[in-house]
């Protein structure tokens, strides 16, 4: 897939990647002062310093003394209500804001809101952002963003804006971020470095997660002015993002290396609201690349800490990727009762790009149980969500699906209209990597018209153009090839290519530890909705008819030692209760 990337910009986040994975950490200073600041920004950044050095209770016995001498000294309990949200303690931090946007609402007449109010109201929202009660961190974060403007504090004014953008961006899609991003990046003023760099790299992420151009530019601009600013967490945000655009462009190892820098800064910060969204995201990575025991083990940590954290949006992210895994390793009970919970958290949250995953993960469990006008209704549905939401990577996998769903049906002409949607969506978005995956579609399309020589063709060139850890479709691939031979007569060719594609994948498995994932893994299929074993069969049925029953037989034996354990992913052993 790397071929079709821009080469030099492809290397510079490559490079920064293994940078940063590589680089010592920022020292972070655990002394608590003696004197705490009273100036609002000032006192949030204290409270944040001091959970990341470790020095939280000490700086919170200090604030907590002062509403003792001084009941009115708002400062400090804007400060006890700020580590009280750093620390994940949201009923305390949501009555400490409350205690003093009370306060500023039972003020006699209706004055401005002041800089502690502002700020109050913005550590509001963001805690009603984290449990993801979208509608609300919605209203908290507009107020703010206006309260700021009354007060003229330019800094909490830009960060409103961005925060709302983030919230928007999963209730109304990017163009609804967008607009916000553009209004924050107006006023961002020169001198804030961290502000500038969490401005850039969620330009970055929004870039990335609708496949849009420019991310790349920004994960750079955004790296920059977070380690000028010495600020860790926005240094880890723009990690994040810079591994969310390698993955996107198919760089696997190098987003793996992203994600494992922000990973580590994560930890080191005590940042464990973003990090559960960094060990899923390492999970995503590591199931996309068939290594399904290093997915699920970074599932099962990313949803503890999830619900630890009370993250409530990747909680339900996780589920649903839980939801992935099971289906991708045949076990669908489970798939389907992850995907259950994913949807209803969506639905409960209004997070309408994350249901428009859930509709295609509903769609593919339909599929599977042979249902395909319901799957069609759904892979329909999602696709006018991701038009509405401009959500680029979902309109292509369901314009793919589709296509899948019409070959099945043999409607050929149906199936290349949905296939060519789905490479033109690709080509429209920047997703050429993307694009090139369709080749071994256009290959099973190509197979089951009878089209043997466009066939051939498409499966060797995407044979050739896997990376080396994509070992589950290149069995798909190879078993597909392995058919095309036994229907135009070759036996002995069929025989080889699939007694070949089972060595190679049966080696894949000895490496992997769990011996569940170890069975499971072989009937892995990186198809969304055609079947492999479709071809698997077709292949001994035609030995069998001439006369080599033998080989057929034993091709078999081959996939039976299997001894599938469908409770292997089930709910109880890999979803932690919440505490």
């Amino acid at each position: 897939m790397q071929s079709y990337l821009g080469r030099g910009m492809l290397k510079r986040l490559v490079v920064l990647a293994f940078a940063a994975l590589a680089a010592d950490p920022h020292p972070l200073g655990s002394r608590t002062p003696t004197t705490p600041p009273a100036e609002p920004r000032q006192v949030v950044e204290a409270a944040l310093r001091a959970v990341e050095g470790d020095s939280a209770a000490g700086m919170g016995d200090l604030w907590a003394s002062r509403p003792a001498a001084d009941p009115g000294d708002r400062a400090a309990l804007l400060g006890l209500a700020t580590l009280a949200r750093f620390t994940y303690n949201y009923a305390e931090a949501e009555r400490r804001y409350a205690q003093l946007l009370n306060e500023a609402r039972s003020d006699a007449g209706h004055r401005p809101a002041d800089r502690i109010t502002l700020y109050a109201r913005l550590g509001q929202a963001g805690v009603l952002s984290t449990r993801a009660r979208l509608p609300e961190a919605d209203a908290a974060f507009r107020r703010a963003a206006a309260d700021a403007g009354e007060v003229d504090d330019r800094s909490a004014e830009a960060e409103a804006l961005v925060e709302l953008a983030r919230v928007r961006f999963r209730t109304r899609g990017v163009s609804a971020a967008t607009r916000l991003m553009d209004r924050a990046g107006r006023i961002l003023p020169d001198e804030d470095f961290a502000l500038r760099a969490r401005y850039h790299c969620t330009r970055a992420a929004l870039l990335a997660r609708s496949a849009g151009t420019g991310a790349d530019s920004e994960v750079v601009t955004g790296l920059e002015l977070a380690r000028r600013g010495a600020s860790a967490r926005e240094e880890a945000a723009c990690l994040a993002a810079q591994g969310n655009e390698l993955l996107r462009r198919g760089a696997y190892e190098a987003a793996l290396a992203s994600y494992r820098a922000a990973e580590t800064i994560r930890r080191r910060v005590r940042d464990r609201a973003a990090l559960a969204s960094t060990l899923s995201w390492i999970g995503y990575v590591h199931m996309v690349s068939g290594h399904y025991g290093a997915a699920q083990a970074h599932y099962r940590a990313a949803l503890a800490g999830a619900r630890a954290a009370g993250e409530g949006v990747t909680e339900a992210g996780v589920l649903y990727n839980l939801g992935m895994l099971a289906r991708r390793i045949g076990d669908i009970a489970t798939a389907i009762e992850y995907w259950r919970q994913s949807t209803a958290l969506n639905d409960a949250y209004g997070d309408a790009w994350a249901a428009n995953l859930s509709y295609q993960l509903g769609a593919q469990l339909a599929a599977l149980a042979g249902d395909l006008p319901e799957a069609r209704r759904r892979y329909a549905r999602a696709l006018h969500l991701s038009r509405q939401l401009g959500a680029a990577q979902t309109e292509f996998f369901s314009r793919r699906a589709l296509a899948s769903i019409a070959a099945q049906e043999r409607d050929w002409v149906v199936a290349e209209r949905e296939l060519d949607a789905a490479r033109d969506a690709a080509r429209r978005h920047g997703m050429r990597a993307w694009a090139g995956t369709l080749v071994g579609d256009y290959g099973t399309l190509a197979l089951r018209r009878g089209d043997f020589a466009a066939a051939e063709r498409a499966f060797t060139t995407q044979i050739r153009s896997l990376e080396p850890g994509q070992h589950v479709y290149r069995y798909d691939v190879r078993t597909q090839l392995a058919e095309l031979y036994a229907r135009r007569g070759e036996l002995r060719r069929a025989e080889g290519e699939l007694e070949s594609a089972i060595d190679e994948i049966e080696r894949w498995r000895s490496t992997l530890s769990d011996r569940e994932l170890r069975v499971l893994a072989f009937q892995a299929s990186s198809a969304e909705v055609i079947d492999p074993r479709f071809s698997f069969a077709t292949v001994v049925a035609a030995l069998a008819r001439a006369g080599r029953a033998d080989a057929g037989f034993r091709l078999a034996e081959r996939t039976r030692a299997r001894e599938l354990t469908t409770h292997s992913f089930g709910p109880t052993s890999c979803v932690p209760a919440r505490p």
